[in-house]
């Protein structure tokens, strides 16, 4: 038993010196896109590692790395010599605390000073209280349209019921026909448009907050608001390069749209709507963390 026990063991040694020898080895950046994929939450944990070809393990020890930057690590009690490895470890820890500080700084420049914040909220909300108006207008218009088609199909009928003569009957019939159809449009354009639209506060309340708060919302540490931030604040996947930092970054509508908020109302419209849009849909995946996040940012509902 002990020949076989010992061959074994020398077969499991060859694998692993194989395996270890045709590992791939991460830089730092690559690291960085990893994690920064997993945060975006796009995929799940388990379909990023299949694809990147890399345990789940190594993601979640990449990940707790990036999101403490080393902090806990650096600190001890003891002092003692460090290894060749630990050099290199802190070495990749500095790394990373250099990529979070740079990535702060990045949600720094989106975050807007308290009064240019409340302006653009003034602005947006004097802006989705004219679309409420419109709205409103547009639904009182097409209840009247829809009263005013059902008066002539009554008038169309009185006269059929008058009428002697076979071709103006029919002809009452086709124009009654014609009435009814237009009266059919009218009704289903009033049920996709009949609920009054909500204030704004009731709309875009948290889209507001975050949009005023991005950097304070990541600097609370939670895992779950930091993966949103990620995924809210940038349009697109962020990459980050050792020497230049982070590349080509798009930063979400809304926060673009602060600079851009001028115009006559015709070329406003299509602009507004995008952004309101993209606000609600920004409401929708922020109201699952709607305790957390007034939590963290302890402000007054808008």
């Amino acid at each position: 038993m002990k020949p076989k026990t010992k061959t074994k063991s020398s077969a499991t040694k060859v694998v692993k010196d194989i395996r270890r020898a045709n590992r791939k080895l991460y830089s730092a950046e690559e690291k960085i896109r990893i994690v920064l994929e997993g945060l975006r939450g796009e995929n799940s944990i388990a379909e990023l590692c299949r694809i990147e070809g890399i345990a789940q393990s190594m993601y979640y020890s990449w990940s707790k790395e990036f999101l403490e930057a080393g902090k806990q690590r650096l600190s001890g009690d003891t002092a003692r010599a460090a290894t060749t490895d630990e050099v290199k470890t802190l070495r990749g820890m500095i790394s990373r605390q250099k990529i979070e500080g740079e990535f702060e700084t990045l949600l720094k420049t989106l975050q807007p000073a308290p009064k240019m914040s409340a302006l653009f909220r003034a602005m947006f909300k004097d802006c989705w209280e004219m679309f409420r108006q419109d709205a409103a207008a547009s639904i009182k218009a097409v209840k009247a349209e829809i009263l005013g088609v059902e008066k002539q199909i009554t008038k169309m009928v009185d006269k059929i019921v008058d009428a002697n003569n076979p071709r103006v009957i029919s002809a009452f019939e086709k124009r009654i026909d014609e009435l009814e159809t237009r009266q059919l449009v009218l009704r289903e354009k009033s049920a996709q448009n009949g609920q009054p639209l909500a204030s704004f506060g009731k709309m875009f309340e948290l889209s507001m907050q975050f949009l005023s708060n991005p950097h304070k919302i990541w600097a609370s540490g939670r895992f779950d608001l930091q993966r949103l931030v990620l995924k809210l604040a940038f349009s697109d996947h962020l990459t980050y390069s050792k020497e230049k930092g982070f590349l080509n970054t798009k930063n979400a509508f809304p926060f673009n749209a602060i600079g851009s908020f001028c115009g006559s109302k015709n070329k406003m419209v299509p602009f507004l709507n995008s952004l309101f849009e993209e606000l609600a849909d920004w409401e929708h995946q922020l109201k699952p963390l709607e305790n957390d996040l007034k939590d963290e940012l302890g402000g007054p509902e808008l």
